[in-house]
């Protein structure tokens, strides 16, 4: 299947005023999402939380993204993003 039959088409306005968004089916579509999922949301930097939401070393913080489970731990005054926690958590909380 060629690249472009996956992408979905977005109108251009005839008002240049307007502003469009995703098509509704985008926002209740599976494949779309999956496609996100594999694209948006996996290749770049990502917004997950504040700093001051882990005011202290050993807080953690575990949050999905894009179906993924990540774990936000601060040591000291670096604040780390693990992909893989299960061996992580079981080492903090071992060790706290």
């Amino acid at each position: 299947m060629s690249r472009e039959k996956n992408l979905v088409k977005i109108k251009k306005s005839k008002n240049l005023n307007t502003i469009f968004g995703l098509p509704a089916k985008s926002y209740i579509a599976e494949d779309f999402w999956k496609q996100e999922c594999e694209t948006v949301l996996s290749n770049g930097w990502l917004f997950v939380g504040f700093s001051h939401e882990l005011k202290k070393s050993g807080d953690v913080i575990p949050v999905f993204i894009a179906n993924k489970p990540i774990l936000l731990v601060r040591n000291g005054d670096d604040i780390f993003a693990f992909h893989n926690f299960v061996l992580v958590f079981l080492v903090l909380w071992y060790y706290f």
